[in-house]
């Protein structure tokens, strides 16, 4: 990340750079199943959520005859930094009270033919940056991907 950064303690300290390292696991459990974790952690004084990991399993379409389709579902927690737990009412306006901020993703990648896809997304986000008082989220989304 080549943007520049305010330390979260200290706002007088600016132009700070942010480090972080990410670590990713794909298993094939079956010729239909495969599930995969990611884990990944940033500078917590430059950053709101200083670690984040997610599970979650996809499924391809073998048993309805659709074996290129794939269904995927995951869950995901990002670990609310101490440092903007406290900044959070001068620099967010709101109070970040909450320890995780939780996210459900379900997907369906529908192969339309060989060189495109379309992918419809749901996605459900609880405590939105970490304030437990908001509503959660609900994001919908579809994707289209084509390759040639």
């Amino acid at each position: 990340n080549q943007r520049k950064h305010t330390d979260l303690r200290d706002p007088s300290r600016d132009g700070l750079s942010n480090q972080g390292f990410g670590l990713s696991i794909d298993q094939k459990v079956s010729n239909e199943a495969a599930l995969f974790a990611r884990y990944g952690m940033q500078d917590k004084k430059v950053s709101r959520f200083d670690q984040v990991v997610t599970i979650g399993v996809q499924v391809t379409g073998d048993d309805w005859g659709r074996g290129n389709d794939i269904v995927a579902l995951a869950y995901g927690a990002s670990h609310v930094s101490r440092d903007f737990k406290n900044a959070s009412p001068s620099l967010a306006g709101y109070t970040a009270d909450a320890s995780f901020e939780h996210y459900i993703e379900a997907y369906y990648r529908y192969l339309a033919n060989k060189n495109v896809s379309i992918s419809p997304d749901l996605q459900l986000i609880m405590n939105p940056g970490g304030d437990s008082g908001k509503d959660s989220i609900v994001i919908y989304g579809i994707r289209l991907a084509a390759t040639f």
